[in-house]
């Protein structure tokens, strides 16, 4: 599938909303929707920007790229090119694209986003991305091929002694050698695995333990995974939390089936928590959910009442205080496939009805 191909029914969807609505023209201008809705295309200038450089204008007849002069020539030789749309740019000092836009379609304009005189309709369009189509499944697979071997070079490379901060230096730089940004990049040493579920990199340097978490970015794309490496052989203790969240990440992907109601999922990783008796350790933090164009497009809790969608990426990663899981799967009419897996990182084999999982174990540096 070339990226044409992927682009005429994405913009097939969006004018399908202009007909729900009753609007006359729309306006994509986040990086993940700007991402989705043109086959992988960047208009992304700082990465922690809300809003892309570029957005898609989109009317019942035509589609625009509406820019400053200062992209617009990066936009056509290296982005959207290929694409049967038509570039409008304005000069950086006199325009702005919300302003552009109404000028080149009249009447009533929504957006993917909150902006005075557009009607927001983002919560009609973020869906419209759950399913991957053909193609993006296949730069996801290429992605998460990247983002296992990133991260397992990484971990390592890891030593005692070494800082967290360098650490996370170390994943982000081998994310993007492989052309990926690591949008979120948490690193913790030692005993702050147990104290903080979300564990930004600080000065720790490390004793026995550390654990690398990154969500990766590649064309709006963006791949999970969780790896921790140990210095030391770990305790009894620690061993069997490892074991039981390796189950209770298992039992959590053998159950992302397309169909499958979300709530109904969780409710599966919930009694595997307490099959290993800790029981209330997923109140401590999110068990995750659907990703795809966001780090998680939002997290399953028990009230969800949405189902998994045919080939939708998922991260789930359940927790023990101390010790974690997290991969990132597509849910696949023919059964969950993990992407992101690891070359040669050693692996817990679980069994869940009938199927034998493979999940990452701790690794040990001598």
């Amino acid at each position: 599938m070339n990226r044409q191909e992927e682009f005429r029914p994405k913009i097939a969807r969006l004018r399908q909303v202009l007909d729900e609505t009753g609007l006359d023209g729309l306006l994509i201008g986040t990086p993940a929707n700007f991402a989705w809705a043109t086959a992988g295309g960047h208009a992304v200038v700082a990465s922690i920007a809300p809003m892309a450089v570029a957005m898609l204008l989109v009317s019942r007849e035509a589609v625009y790229v509406v820019c400053s002069n200062i992209e617009a020539s990066r936009l056509r030789d290296e982005e959207v090119g290929e694409l049967d749309l038509e570039i409008r740019a304005f000069d950086w000092f006199r325009g702005e694209v919300h302003k552009e836009a109404k000028k080149i379609v009249r009447g009533k304009l929504g957006a993917d986003h909150a902006f005075k005189g557009f009607q927001d309709v983002g919560g009609r369009i973020t869906p419209l991305r759950f399913s991957l189509t053909e193609g993006e499944v296949e730069r996801y697979r290429a992605l998460g091929r990247d983002v296992g071997e990133a991260i397992g070079e990484a971990a390592r490379s890891l030593r005692p002694g070494l800082r967290e901060h360098e650490a996370a230096g170390r994943l982000r730089e081998l994310c993007s050698a492989r052309g990926a940004e690591s949008v979120v990049t948490l690193v913790a040493a030692d005993d702050r695995i147990a104290k903080y579920r979300h564990p930004v990199p600080t000065d720790q340097a490390a004793r026995e333990t550390m654990m690398l978490v990154t969500c990766a970015r590649r064309r709006g794309l963006i791949v999970a995974a969780t790896r921790i490496v140990r210095f030391a052989p770990a305790s009894r203790e620690l061993r069997r939390k490892h074991e039981a969240v390796c189950f209770i990440d298992a039992t959590y992907i053998a159950a992302t089936q397309p169909g499958a109601p979300l709530a109904s999922i969780l409710q599966r990783g919930i009694e595997a928590y307490k099959e290993r008796r800790f029981s209330r350790e997923w109140k401590l933090h999110h068990q995750g959910g659907p990703t795809g164009y966001a780090p998680r497009e939002f997290t399953v809790t028990p009230k969800e009442t949405r189902a998994v969608a045919p080939n939708q990426p998922f991260a789930w990663n359940p927790s023990i205080t101390g010790t974690k899981s997290e991969d990132t799967i597509l849910a696949l009419p023919d059964g969950p496939e993990i992407v992101s897996e690891t070359p040669g990182w050693p692996m817990v084999e679980i069994e869940i009805d009938g199927h034998i999982l493979r999940r990452p174990d701790l690794l040990l540096l001598g």
